[in-house]
């Protein structure tokens, strides 16, 4: 199929780049220039384990190209996927301009259109959203009627920042939303190679499955962790307990997310929860759990500086600061905010992560940085041996290899604060993990 991808981010630039590798004709479609340039020189825009390949491999083939024309984009393809972000406004809901703005410019590209096109909104959002917003705004536009030459679908996706490319390979499900809850052929044809779970529904519990999935991870990482914080206030190893809970896979689900470590953050889990606590909220339903979601991250972050502070030293170490691992994701990092907070208490403090050159930052990441921590230029180092050379106490916040080797170089004197949930021990030096 001809195809057209609109918003070369996280979602979409993988997306974009396993269509291709499919065999289908995919045009990425983006309004930001640099994001474009980058991917038709066969990188790809953000960082992703495997993704600057795949790209390249799609560029050379000639099956995978980016622009900023969103008029041919319509006009060359037969299927446009929005992967364009919805970010959280200041009351916790989402902004919608970057969808309402694709719509209508596909719509407007549709106009007097007599051979079939189908709109596939990928992007995360609230129920009614794309029956209430996307449906008439694409029919004003376009002067057609979904459901007769025009299909509109909702497909949320599920990838995981740093594992996205496994994820869209082996996806844990396939949810298709529709008006009337009926299959969609060309999605039947997108994901027909894919062995999972298949679940064809209407709009609005096709987007609510979304935020149930994310809110549930979240759910399950502050559980995590307030059981950690209990454990480690009566003396005892957090781990063992949660190792007793996953174990029991009949009744306690998935051990995923389940292990105290550190806060949850990203672009997704934070996100959603705020987003699903303000629209129950426009809706005057009381929902005290997920509305305590937020605060308990918070309140596991604040724990911290205070651990770390309280161990007294004035120069402070930091390995790792994207909220996971293998991604160059800044966006509600738990351990930028935690600089940001040593920072602010008057502390010296000195980052290292792998998978963050400052130079390659673009789009809302960079927007982010410069909002958040506009200093993080001037405390990241090149080497994790940096760090330890400069800290009294050192943070580990990633199970990363490099920064796991590093941490245990601890010198007698130094302090570890472990939020990564290491495996091992250093031989020298005070350690100390927030959750054990």
């Amino acid at each position: 199929m001809n195809l057209a991808v609109f918003g070369l981010g996280y979602v979409g630039s993988v997306t974009a780049a396993c269509l291709a590798e499919d065999g289908h004709q995919v045009l990425g479609v983006d309004s930001n220039r640099k994001k474009v340039v980058i991917l038709n020189s066969g990188r790809g825009p953000i960082r992703e384990p495997g993704l600057d390949d795949l790209i390249a491999s799609g560029i050379a083939s000639g099956r995978l190209e980016a622009t900023v024309d969103s008029v041919a984009a319509v006009e060359q393809s037969d299927a446009a996927l929005i992967c364009v972000g919805t970010p959280s406004r200041p009351d916790g809901g989402i902004e919608l301009d970057h969808v309402r703005n694709v719509v209508a410019e596909i719509g407007r590209a549709l106009r007097g259109r007599a051979t079939p096109y189908t709109v596939i909104l990928r992007s995360t959002v609230l129920p009614e959203t794309t029956r209430g917003v996307v449906l008439p705004i694409l029919e004003s536009t376009s002067g057609l009627t979904v459901g007769e030459h025009l299909d509109l679908c909702f497909n949320p996706e599920f990838l995981r920042e740093g594992s996205s490319l496994k994820d869209y390979r082996e996806p844990p499900k396939i949810v298709v939303g529709t008006e009337d809850g009926k299959p969609n052929a060309i999605l039947d044809q997108l994901y027909a190679q894919l062995d999972c779970p298949r679940f064809d529904t209407v709009f609005e519990i096709a987007e609510l499955a979304k935020y149930v999935d994310n809110t549930w991870h979240a759910l399950k990482v502050s559980f995590a962790n307030e059981m950690g914080r209990l454990a480690r206030d009566l003396g005892v190893d957090g781990r063992d307990v949660m190792s007793i809970m996953t174990g029991d896979t009949k009744l306690n689900i998935s051990p995923r997310y389940l292990r105290p470590g550190f806060a949850y953050g990203g672009s997704c889990l934070p996100k959603d929860v705020s987003a699903l606590r303000a629209h129950a909220k426009s809706r005057d339903l009381d929902v005290p759990l997920i509305s305590a979601i937020p605060e308990s991250n918070d309140e596991h972050i604040r724990s911290a500086v205070d651990l770390i502070t309280d161990i007294g030293d004035s120069r402070v170490g930091l390995l790792g600061v994207t909220f996971k691992s293998n991604t160059d994701d800044l966006r509600n990092s738990p351990f930028l905010e935690l600089a940001r907070r040593l920072l602010d208490q008057g502390v010296d403090v000195r980052v290292f992560d792998p998978d963050i050159d400052p130079n390659t930052l673009i789009g809302a990441n960079m927007t982010f940085l410069s909002e958040q921590l506009p200093t993080l230029e001037r405390i990241l180092v090149s080497s994790p041996d940096e760090v330890m050379q400069f800290g009294d106490t050192i943070v580990l916040g990633k199970d990363d290899e490099p920064l796991v080797t590093a941490a245990l170089t601890l010198g007698p004197a130094q302090h570890l604060v472990d939020l990564a949930g290491m495996s091992v021990r250093p031989l020298e030096g005070s350690y100390v993990g927030i959750a054990w």
